[in-house]
């Protein structure tokens, strides 16, 4: 265990190394003066402007998440402990080097402790919330990489980066759909269980992991249509807070500009999931697309600089709150 943990940690110095070069190295590409003056010419009102935006993002992503959770009713009170929970396993998601999935086990773990939700169902909400999500994500790409096509300012070769990322990602998400549908957990365990007795006494709760699925996909289907256009909203939201940066940086843009430039930082964080926050990558391809519509790298650095300004006080809110609800720093 002591060494898979010193190698989990020699990992995430190590991609949180290279994002940080990436980064600093960025900076050295710019003007770092007019980055500077483009970030201070947000000012107080402009930077709550865009946390606001953020707080909007998140409370999409809750309430995606608590409709996909069959046992929760849809009210103001699970509404605030589902964001509660949230917050406090999305910092993990952030700061760990595992596809945006290093908080979902203490997301389960706050809910079955605090609120005796079934780790069962927990679980199975926390993969569908996040399924639908990225689900969400590739239509929001796909339009993106639609109004990119007649777009002259973008290269050729831009273009041809989005349509392999989309493509992948596609293909990503439908096999994992796919495997949800088809229940494969519950076949693998049942085929393996016969010869290994400690899975056989695990059957029952990978059966009723599948049943949860299986009863969204086929049982709810106003739910899942909810859960997705409020993930797509989420998406939408994002588009909004990047035309809203520009705006207050004085570099205004159409808001079908801003939906290309988060469309691309979103695939690339994506892609980028063995680095924490994504850091470095995503920058690059916000100043990249930026720099490509407007002509200004300066304007891109900047408005991912304020992004990662926004998201490193809310990840520090939810080291705290997890800490709060777990009564303890989790390792």
């Amino acid at each position: 265990m002591t060494s898979q943990l010193m190698k989990s940690t020699v990992v995430k110095l190590a991609c949180t190394g290279a994002g940080l070069a990436l980064l600093v190295w960025l900076l050295t590409q710019v003007d770092t003066d007019a980055v500077l003056r483009e970030v201070y010419s947000v000012g107080f009102i402009g930077f709550a402007v865009l946390l606001a935006l953020y707080f909007v993002e998140f409370l999409c992503d809750v309430l995606s998440w608590q409709l996909a959770i069959s046992k929760v009713p849809m009210n103001l009170q699970w509404t605030v402990r589902l964001f509660l929970t949230r917050i406090a396993g999305e910092a993990y998601n952030v700061i760990t080097p595992l596809a945006g999935m290093g908080g979902e086990p203490i997301k389960a773990l706050i809910l079955q402790q605090r609120y005796k939700v079934p780790y069962t169902s927990a679980g199975a909400s926390l993969v569908l919330a996040k399924t639908m999500n990225v689900f969400a994500l590739v239509i929001f790409l796909g339009i993106g990489f639609a109004m990119m096509l007649d777009d002259t300012r973008i290269s050729e070769q831009l273009k041809t980066f989005a349509m392999l990322g989309l493509i992948g990602l596609s293909i990503g998400i439908g096999g994992f759909i796919a495997v949800q549908r088809l229940n494969l957990a519950s076949r693998i365990a049942s085929r393996f269980g016969e010869k290994r007795p400690t899975l056989a006494k695990r059957m029952a709760a990978i059966e009723a992991f599948d049943a949860h699925l299986t009863n969204f996909y086929s049982a709810s289907l106003a739910r899942f249509a909810a859960v997705l256009a409020i993930s797509f909203g989420n998406w939408i939201v994002g588009a909004l807070g990047i035309w809203a940066t520009m705006l207050f940086i004085n570099t205004p843009i159409a808001f079908t500009d801003a939906w290309i430039i988060e469309a691309m930082a979103q695939m690339v964080r994506a892609s980028t999931f063995f680095i924490p926050a994504s850091i470095g990558a995503q920058d690059g391809a916000i100043m990249l697309f930026t720099a490509a519509i407007t002509g200004q790298a300066s304007s891109g650095l900047a408005v991912a600089l304020l992004r990662r300004a926004r998201e490193v006080l809310w990840v520090l809110g939810g080291l705290v709150v997890s800490a709060r609800m777990l009564g303890r720093w989790v390792p």
